[in-house]
């Protein structure tokens, strides 16, 4: 791996500077403190990762990032006590990051004509940026490549003291490279919005950009200031052949996949409010003794009889329900709340034969009778503020002529009425199944 890191670093330093077996030479250019910094990278179906891990060394850095076969990557400008905990400065636990400082950083991209034209202007805004830093006497830590329009300039941290507690800290600098920001700009075309953001994310040199194939390079002064057929070769070497071509290919590929809803990788924004809770009932048939909170407990963990609630979720597991269901002569309604659908019945089951079942369709239900003693039966999703987003609602009602032998749950054949919308048809035939009286138990679950 480190051979594999040398080759690609080594062919990326300045000309004029020596690269020996040592990985330290190329890495002396990066900034300080690589390991208060931020890293995300852009996987290979272009969604954004953000590395939630610390790294102590530039080195780390680039074994960690050359092993996730990327697309892009990139750091923070801004230093932080947790770098692998960072959120938005809108987000509320922004203590956890603790801003430290960050660099002063420039983003010059031109984007007017030919790929040769926008470098030769590029570099001539580089150049009368390092004349301003010059005289200011900021520190430059790299000039690079940025891979495709323009050039990055790096420079160290320009505030020599920073207020004490880290949320002034983090607006004092906003506002301080505001005020730089607003001077340069005057005479030379930046991203201002690039150097004012205390958690923006930067390209990291010796990686690829993926729009263009071109290799983010860190030249020297020498060489940005060397003739422009010199300097346009260098920064064309490295390319990788297809790479641009792949990645468009990639990119158009996931954004149809996603608006077609088939496949969800990354952080996707669905619109409206998202279920955090549902109400359920439990499959457990209750008889209403009285008993302290403790018992009640208990006897839902241990619960022998059980209404019968056989969740699915993938079509499969929904039909082997149906035919083992059908196959026993078992009345259900099946219900529909959002990807799960749920066979419920109202035939009090003991509990072994209710596993026994589960464990034969392959649903969920089972291991949740084995580890909480019942079943979660369904029946609405809430949001955050508890409003109801949605309701099971009725797929299919199946009422066998003759149903199987077993006991009736009266709580749970009042839901099933409801639900079903309509009255249980064997009232009539007394003597055909025998009726508990019973209660339903109530529950708020939040939804994973």
């Amino acid at each position: 791996m480190e051979a594999r890191i040398r080759k690609k670093v080594s062919s990326s330093l300045p000309s004029t500077l020596p690269f020996s077996a040592s990985l330290e030479p190329a890495f002396s250019y990066l900034p300080a403190f690589p390991r208060f910094r931020h890293i995300r990278y852009v996987n290979k179906w272009g969604s954004f990762v953000k590395v939630k891990r610390r790294f102590t060394s530039w080195g780390s850095i680039y074994s960690y990032v050359y092993s996730k076969n990327y697309l892009d990557a990139y750091y923070s400008i801004g230093r932080f006590l947790n770098p692998h905990r960072i959120e938005s400065s809108s987000k509320e636990r922004r203590f956890q990051t603790l801003f430290l400082g960050m660099d002063l950083f420039f983003d010059i991209d031109i984007v007017e004509s030919s790929f040769d034209k926008n470098i030769e202007k590029a570099r001539n805004e580089a150049k009368r940026l390092l004349s301003i830093a010059k005289e200011k006497g900021w520190v430059l830590q790299y000039i690079a490549f940025s891979g495709a329009k323009g050039f990055h300039l790096s420079f160290k941290d320009v505030i020599k003291e920073y207020p004490a507690l880290p949320e002034e800290r983090e607006v004092y600098a906003k506002e301080t490279y505001a005020e730089i920001v607003e001077s340069i700009s005057k005479h030379v075309a930046i991203d201002e919005k690039v150097t004012k953001d205390t958690r923006r994310i930067v390209r990291l040199p010796f990686t690829y950009n993926s729009k263009t194939g071109l290799l983010c390079r860190i030249i020297s002064e020498e060489e940005l200031n060397e003739p422009m057929k010199r300097l346009l070769k260098r920064l064309r070497e490295n390319k990788k052949g297809n790479w641009s071509r792949f990645v468009k290919r990639a990119r158009l590929a996931m954004s149809a996949l996603r608006k077609v809803g088939r496949l969800s990788l990354g952080p996707v924004a669905f619109p409206g409010p998202q279920p955090v809770f549902m109400h359920a009932v439990s499959s457990t048939v209750e008889t209403g003794r009285k008993a302290g909170k403790a018992k009640e407990e208990e006897r839902v963990k241990k619960g022998q009889r059980h209404a019968l609630a056989i969740t699915a979720l993938t079509r499969e597991t929904s039909k082997k329900a149906k035919v083992e269901l059908q196959k026993r002569a078992i009345p259900y309604v099946r219900l529909n709340l959002g990807n799960k659908r749920i066979f419920f019945s109202p035939l009090a089951f003991e509990r072994a034969e209710m596993e026994k079942l589960a464990k034969i369709v392959g649903s969920p239900a089972y291991s949740q009778l084995r580890r909480y003693g019942h079943v979660a039966l369904p029946l609405e999703t809430l949001d955050k503020k508890l409003c109801v987003l949605e309701k099971a609602k009725k797929e299919e009602l199946y009422i066998p002529a003759q149903p199987l032998h077993r006991p009736i749950s009266e709580a749970h054949l009042s839901l099933f009425e409801r639900l079903a919308g309509c009255p249980w048809p064997y009232k009539e035939n007394k003597g055909i199944l025998d009726v508990i009286k019973s209660k339903l138990i109530l529950r708020l679950l939040k939804v994973d």
